[in-house]
Formats: structure tokens, C-alpha cells, sequence
């Protein structure tokens, strides 16, 4: 599906350096690092996403200018809950060369630090995989790193 929202150049009048460590911290509150089985084909998958109502959307156009990857999309919940608006990046290509990287340069500080660890991993597995000069399917070890680390993730989640 493509973007209906073009990403836009990052705005002269914020300093990179300057947002990109506002971009880790609200990460830390706001932000998930999510691994999943892509639909039929039952394939290994990664996001990053942040999802906020829909009239704080401003700053997820601002989050994907700056990254100069990923999406904006709406979610118009039922009532009684509020419109959201949700910023996300699927590409594999882009989450290894360009989220990836963000997050060791402007590092996490909170719990997230440790989901980010976790989700590199399988970032880096993913990547890999789809890369190798002549495609072939995953093995079997590597579907098994992918899903301990998926297990991991989902564990160190829980809410102690």
C-alpha cells in the first residue's frame, strides 16, 4: 500500500542532534519494538511503531521526516475512544540501516533499552535472510533464534 502522506524534508528550524535524543526518550514512553509472523506466508517480521490520538499526529510527521522512512496511518477507533494516528516502519532495509542505527546513536534509557537489545537481534536475523545473494527459505535455526527471541521479548514484557 503506498503512503498517502509524501514524507516531507525535516524542518530547518529543529536541530537534528537536538530531536533525535527527544525522538529516544519519547521512544522510551510511547514507542514499540514489535516481532511477528507476517500474514499467510507465516514470515518473520519487525516494526517500529508509535501510536498517539489522532490530534498529536503533528509530531508523528515530524518523527517520519526526520527518520525520512516509514508511514502515518489513522485508526478511527469506536466510540468512546479517541481517533489515533500511528507512525510505523516495516521495511526490514529500513529498520536495520536507519532505526537501527538511530537508537545505538541516541540510546534508550528506560525498560525499552532492553526491548530494543531483544528486537535488534531479530532485525539483524530478518535482515540477513532476506539479503543472502541467492534467496532461499529460513532454516530451521533460524526460525528457532527468531522465535526465542520473539518468546523473549513477550517475557520480559510482562509487568512484574
Amino acid at each position: 500500500m503506498a503512503n498517502p502522506h509524501p514524507i516531507t524534508p525535516f524542518p530547518s528550524n529543529i536541530d537534528r542532534d537536538y530531536f533525535g535524543a527527544w525522538l529516544s526518550g519519547f521512544t522510551d514512553g510511547e514507542g514499540c519494538f514489535r516481532l511477528y509472523l507476517n500474514g499467510n506466508t507465516k514470515t518473520p517480521a519487525a516494526r517500529f511503531f508509535i501510536s498517539l490520538r489522532k490530534d498529536d499526529e503533528s509530531v508523528l510527521f515530524i518523527i517520519q521526516s526526520y527518520l525520512a522512512c516509514g508511514a502515518v496511518d489513522h485508526n478511527e477507533r469506536p466510540l468512546p475512544s479517541k481517533p489515533q494516528s500511528l507512525f510505523r516502519v516495516d521495511k526490514i532495509a529500513d529498520l536495520a540501516g536507519i532505526v537501527v542505527p538511530h537508537f545505538e546513536h541516541f540510546p534508550l534509557m528506560a525498560k525499552k533499552l532492553m526491548d530494543f537489545g531483544l528486537w535488534r537481534q531479530a532485525v539483524e536475523i530478518i535482515y540477513t535472510v532476506n539479503h543472502r545473494p541467492i534467496r532461499t527459505r529460513w532454516t530451521v535455526g533460524e526460525r528457532q533464534q527468531f522465535y526465542d527471541i520473539q518468546d523473549a521479548l513477550h517475557e520480559q514484557r510482562e509487568y512484574r
